[in-house]
């Protein structure tokens, strides 16, 4: 534990940030009994639009209250220009309370030690000996700053880390299914919608894009009630560099989101660990230093997660250049008894990479990656 109050709080972990990601983090670190303080630039804790969607992975990863799972899915149907595919997965996925687990991590931090400071926007920092930040409030030192300030972070922009963004809108509606829905083309006037049962009566129904696309979406369904609004932006990046002197990178504000879904809550989770486990490392060796950090953070969860971050990346680089026609042949090609078993047997919410790799490895992949490395020449660095 750090020395205490005035002089303390210049040199305890800092998070900048109180979402999934800072929370998590936080959560992380007062269970290696460290004491993080959290400033958050708004007046509680939050984030983005999310449906809450994850895999049952997540209960390997925290102590998740019963109270918190609003549903279970064990089967999704996509929408595609040309027909329909229904996709039941070995084990059923979670659909959480996402406002509810946001507050379990900060009660958990809470009670673990963690300080949150809220209506307080970081406004720059400097790394020297110690991390000096500023905020609107006061000027403090750290040993370690942790930013997890999401899309648009100032920590960030301080190392030229910029992620290209796709904004969503999502709605609470009056709207009863018992299966996860996607739907794929340009026939619905929008890049991709989706529809996530929430409880009985109740979904979440979202589009790339804004309002006006998701008005038109709820038409479409048939939704008429809403209940509530949300918007928000998914970072589309790769993650790679992460650790810096005294400096890690977490959640939105490093880019550590599944690009093609737009999931992050399970990915974050483990992050968190890995990177608490590293500050603690860090604060038992009195080495903060980049080569440090980049060994015990950034290479950890690289071996872990990397290639999968990679290759949805990939995805959704591909999937940003489909047209009518390429959806429809990816339609077909998804048709054949190979591709199918390898989706069974294979599919995984978190890590798509072994699916994803097997699928392009199929002959009748070849011909629609050809189609799409000629619209996107850049993608041939992702599949080659």
């Amino acid at each position: 534990m750090r020395e205490k109050e005035d002089m303390v709080s210049s040199y305890r972990p800092v998070i900048i940030g109180a979402g999934v990601a800072g929370c998590a983090f936080a959560y992380h670190l007062t269970k290696q009994n460290e004491k993080p303080i959290v400033i958050e630039k708004k007046a509680g804790i939050g984030g983005k639009a999310c449906t809450g969607l994850v895999s049952k992975r997540i209960t390997d990863l925290i102590n998740l209250p019963k109270k918190l799972i609003k549903n279970r899915v064990k089967t999704a149907v996509v929408h595609f220009p040309n027909g329909d595919m229904e996709v039941k997965g070995k084990e059923e996925a979670i659909v959480l309370d996402r406002e509810g687990f946001v507050e379990e991590l900060y009660e958990r931090a809470k009670k673990g030690g963690a300080e949150f400071l809220f209506n307080e926007r970081l406004l720059r920092f400097v790394v020297a000996d110690k991390v000096i930040f500023k905020t609107e409030k006061r000027t403090k030192k750290t040993d370690v700053l942790i930013g997890a300030d999401g899309v648009g972070s100032v920590v960030a922009q301080k190392y030229g880390l910029y992620s290209k963004t796709k904004s969503v809108t999502q709605a609470f509606a009056e709207y009863d299914t018992d299966v996860v829905e996607i739907f794929l083309g340009q026939d619905y006037g929008y890049p991709f919608g989706y529809v996530v049962p929430y409880e009985k009566g109740t979904s979440i129904i979202g589009v790339g894009g804004g309002r006006p696309n998701l008005e038109k979406f709820l038409d479409f369904l048939g939704a008429k009630k809403v209940f509530k609004w949300q918007a928000g932006a998914i970072p589309v990046s790769y993650p790679k560099y992460s650790a810096f002197e005294r400096v890690l990178m977490a959640g939105d504000a490093g880019g550590f989101v599944k690009a093609f879904s737009g999931g992050s809550i399970n990915i974050n989770l483990m992050l968190a660990k890995i990177g608490a486990t590293a500050v603690k490392k860090a604060y038992d060796s009195g080495n903060f230093s980049t080569r440090f950090l980049s060994q015990n953070y950034e290479k950890v969860w690289k071996n872990k997660i990397g290639k999968d971050l990679k290759d949805n990346f990939l995805i959704r680089n591909v999937y940003d250049s489909m047209g009518e026609s390429e959806f429809s042949m990816l339609y077909d090609l998804l048709q054949h008894e190979e591709v199918k078993r390898a989706i069974s047997e294979k599919a995984d919410m978190d890590f798509y990479s072994e699916v994803f790799r097997t699928i392009i490895k199929n002959k009748k992949a070849w011909g629609l990656g050809l189609r799409m490395i000629l619209k996107n020449p850049s993608l041939i660095r992702g599949f080659f």
